[in-house]
């Protein structure tokens, strides 16, 4: 098994964003300095109507032990794409996980034109 210092980009899966992945995501984010949640926006009924209305957008990065290592929600309103909360635990930043979450996101952008 390889340490968090070992993780090469090949070792990164991406995958979306569930709304089995609310909790774990929330408490990854809450971690991230900088990073600020909202009680109302983050809510579960919030994050799960977002998802909704966007599905299959928003992705999650995971480690080789399935440990979320990045998270991105993304979503668009028929004009106009947005991140929000892409994040990258701190020692996995440098390796390109958040680049993959952004290439996710663009990909499922251009595909809803």
């Amino acid at each position: 098994m390889k340490t968090n210092t070992q993780i090469s980009k090949s070792d990164i899966k991406i995958r979306v964003f569930t709304l089995a992945d609310y909790s774990n995501a929330i408490e990854f984010w809450s971690k991230i300095e900088g990073l600020a949640l909202d009680e109302s926006a983050d809510s579960p009924e919030a994050v799960a109507a977002f998802l909704q209305r966007n599905p299959g957008f928003s992705g999650i990065a995971l480690d080789p032990n399935d440990q979320i290592i990045g998270a991105v929600l993304c979503g668009h309103n028929g004009r106009a794409g947005a991140l929000y909360h892409l994040a990258v635990a701190k020692a996995h930043r440098g390796k390109g996980v958040a680049q993959a979450l952004v290439s996710h996101c663009y990909a499922k952008l251009t595909e809803a034109k």
